[in-house]
């Protein structure tokens, strides 16, 4: 059958030779009951105790050792302390991804009526050419503001024939 056994010895003896324990290693105090287990580094004064074995008290709160160290007042008083000013704002973060399309929105009222446009005339001809048996259409647009005489019809109006 297998046993394992860990080292063991008085406190005082401990405290004496103050070994350094393997990492992992168990040492147990004979006359407490209390034991540490190594770290490879630390001597055995320099060991913590393992906590949570009945007759072993747990250790000092924070706001015990704030009061040992100066601290006055209540632990209230003393978790307020704890609280520093805000830090500066962070910088911005990257941009996010482009979201979907929003639903189209309503439809907007009717804008206003318009100015009153320029005068125009139109003029259509229709008729037979001389000579020919084909009909002939032509239609003439001018645009301005004064009506045109016969000379400007001559002269300026764009006429389209078919």
């Amino acid at each position: 059958m297998a046993r394992i056994l860990m080292r063991r010895d008085t406190a005082e003896n401990w405290t004496e030779f103050n070994p350094v324990l393997h990492t992992g290693e168990l040492g147990f105090e004979s006359d407490t009951g209390l034991f540490k287990i190594g770290r490879g580094a630390l001597e055995w004064v320099d060991l913590p105790y393992v906590i949570g074995i009945d007759g072993v008290e747990d250790g000092k709160s924070a706001y015990e050792v704030a009061l040992e160290n100066g601290f006055v007042g209540t632990e209230a008083e003393w978790l307020d302390s704890l609280v520093g000013a805000d830090g500066a704002p962070g910088a911005d973060g990257a941009p996010g991804a482009t979201g979907p399309a929003g639903a189209p929105g309503a439809a907007g009222a009717p804008g206003a009526t318009g100015a009153t446009g320029i005068t125009g005339v139109v003029r259509v001809n229709h008729g037979a050419t001389a000579g020919t048996a084909r009909p002939t259409a032509s239609v003439v647009l001018w645009v301005g503001s004064v009506v045109p005489t016969n000379a400007d019809v001559a002269n300026d109006m764009i006429a389209f024939t078919n």
